[in-house]
């Protein structure tokens, strides 16, 4: 029968190659476990990085949207603004036509076709001033002879004395009279209010090239 007793260093050494498995096990666990937390934080990492991913995508396409929406928003604003513009050429077409039927039935005008004789050579000139100006200020020729300070009727009323002074040797007294008892004073206010203005505003360019037609169909 053989002897199954181990001696006390052979005991040790067995029981030293026990304990060195066990510790290669608890490594290669401990290992394993570390490689699973590893795994699971790639995981979580690549699943913030997809919806980070996503919501970047979300908000280019809502910047884009807000940017073709303000495009939008300009574009209208700018055809509004032709529209304004075409409607402001329309208007002021309106207020030529009804003031160039005005002057042509109006009383006070078919009573002055009666009196131009009176005013001599310069009859025919002050009503086609007066035709040209209402009409370019789209005012009725009737309130030019009136009292009324509407700031239209009053520029209009200084743009006739300052043409028919460049176009004619009328004196500030004689055309003071022709729009109702205005004094010399005022013809001569009016007359430099004018000249001041033409170099400054674009809309009264109608003024000087008036002059000029008037100039050339003058005879000699």
């Amino acid at each position: 029968m053989a002897n199954n007793t181990l001696s006390d260093s052979e005991r040790l050494k067995q029981l030293e190659g026990e304990m060195a498995k066990m510790a290669e096990a608890l490594d290669q666990l401990t290992s394993a476990k570390e490689d699973n937390q590893l795994l699971k934080e790639l995981g979580a990492s690549e699943r913030r990085t997809a919806e980070a991913t996503l919501k970047a995508a979300r908000a280019t396409t809502a910047l884009h949207g807000a940017k073709q929406k303000i495009a939008s928003v300009e574009a209208d604003r700018d055809l509004l603004r032709i529209q304004v513009s075409v409607i402001k050429e329309e208007l002021a077409a309106a207020y030529r036509r009804i003031a160039r039927l005005k002057v042509n039935s109006s009383p006070d005008y078919v009573a002055a076709i009666t009196v131009r004789p009176a005013l001599g050579q310069h009859g025919e000139l002050v009503f086609h001033v007066i035709d040209m100006v209402s009409q370019n200020m789209g005012i009725d020729p009737e309130n030019l002879r009136t009292k009324t300070r509407m700031p239209q009727i009053v520029k209009a009323r200084w743009i006739f004395w300052y043409v028919m002074r460049e176009v004619s040797e009328l004196s500030y007294p004689q055309l003071g009279r022709m729009l109702g008892d205005y004094s010399h004073t005022a013809v001569i206010h009016g007359v430099a209010k004018v000249k001041h203005s033409l170099a400054d505003d674009p809309d009264m360019a109608w003024v000087p090239a008036l002059i000029t037609s008037i100039k050339h169909n003058q005879p000699n």
